[in-house]
């Protein structure tokens, strides 16, 4: 039984030293990818949210650049077709008809309204 008590587990000097090195590795290790993680995570979502952003304009950009072009073919028809046209034969004498051919001649989808699509 005295052999049992007299052989305790003790580390030498150089064991305890690598065990507290290893634990001190492993923890600051652990705290650097932590904050690496998040460093990381904030930079692509501000990232993603600046890209995101200009998509938002550029597509706001191109749909109001196509909306205006409509908005001016409209008030030009509406300049150029007026009622008075309409009431002296517009449509017998070409008053109407000029303005819309030529509509219909650089406007590409203008043939769907006239399918009724």
């Amino acid at each position: 039984m005295n052999r049992f008590k007299s052989k305790r587990f003790s580390l030498s000097l150089g064991s305890k030293l690598l065990l507290f090195f290893t634990t001190i590795l492993i923890v600051s290790l652990l705290v650097s990818a932590v904050l690496s993680y998040q460093s990381a995570k904030t930079a692509l979502s501000s990232e993603f949210m600046a890209n995101a952003t200009s998509s938002v304009k550029t597509m706001s950009a191109i749909v109001e650049r196509d909306v205006q072009a409509r908005v001016d073919a409209v008030n030009y028809l509406a300049a150029t077709v007026t009622a008075d046209a309409f009431k002296t034969g517009g449509f017998k004498t070409g008053a109407v008809n000029a303005p819309l051919e030529n509509y219909d001649l650089t406007q590409s989808d203008v043939d769907l309204a006239y399918a009724g699509s």
